[in-house]
């Protein structure tokens, strides 16, 4: 077994918003789902919808979680 040390980003997630929402794919689709968005993503994609969640703004009230 290889023990593999993660990064300190790797480490945390800040939670950007949590909702209620249907579920829109797979065999689950139509059905209820409570989604968790996070913050950071570095991927920019072209069609992403929630810009907004790209950096953790002051005013986050979340809660950050992370391994201790």
């Amino acid at each position: 077994m290889v023990a593999v040390k993660l990064s300190t980003v790797a480490d945390t997630l800040v939670i950007n918003e949590i909702y209620l929402s249907l579920q829109g794919e797979s065999t689950f689709a139509g059905l209820p789902c409570i989604f968790v968005r996070l913050t950071a993503c570095n991927l920019r994609c072209s069609y992403c919808d929630t810009a907004y969640a790209f950096t953790k703004e002051k005013n986050n009230l979340w809660r950050t979680f992370g391994r201790k």
